[in-house]
């Protein structure tokens, strides 16, 4: 997509936004700044050695991102509600990689113990094609930033910060949402 492409979305969604100020994940309208709200934590959380663990047990650390827009998804096999939003991040990866968009980051974590093969066929089976699997053993990062159960979905902003906090499932697929993170990833929220 061409860069006036880019900017005629951004400006449709902005226009959008201001006249409906709408969101419909699930069938539901949401008001965006109601969910940016309700969510949004109150003292901006700094990432520092916040670790998880990649397909080959190795750690990773969320400051390794950095620079880079991080949508950080917690799921569980068992969350019948995190396959859809998993399929609709995997389908946002596609989006991005479509568009060349290479300074955001989705982290889907499991929020249980590292089982390479089994988390590798419930993507196949699912058809999760454009995300990599990563692990929460012991569920330490659920801890640190205080999810309660998944799906939760967490947005940190390209300096480090965790500046808003999802307890519920999204479409982050959708196009407005798109053109919604394409345009806040650049002004830190």
């Amino acid at each position: 997509m061409s860069k006036l492409a880019l900017f005629i979305s951004i400006l449709f969604f902005s226009i959008s936004i201001l006249s409906a100020n709408v969101l419909s994940p699930d069938n539901n309208q949401i008001n965006i700044k109601k969910i940016l709200e309700k969510y949004n934590l109150a003292i901006p959380k700094q990432v520092d050695d916040s670790k998880f663990f990649n397909d080959k047990a190795k750690p990773v650390y969320l400051k390794e991102f950095n620079n880079k827009f991080i949508i950080l998804n917690f799921w569980a096999n068992w969350c019948v509600e995190c396959v859809n939003e998993l399929k609709s991040l995997s389908n946002l990866q596609k989006e991005f990689d479509k568009l060349k968009i290479t300074d955001v980051e989705i982290i889907s974590v499991n929020d249980n113990s590292l089982d390479f093969e089994k988390v590798q066929n419930f993507y196949q089976n699912n058809k999760i094609n454009n995300l990599k699997v990563y692990f929460d053993l012991s569920k330490n990062l659920m801890t640190e930033f205080k999810v309660n159960s998944p799906p939760t979905t967490i947005f940190i902003d390209k300096g480090g910060k965790v500046f808003a906090k999802f307890n519920n499932t999204y479409n982050w697929s959708e196009p407005l949402m798109i053109n919604y993170i394409l345009d806040i990833k650049d002004n830190n929220h």
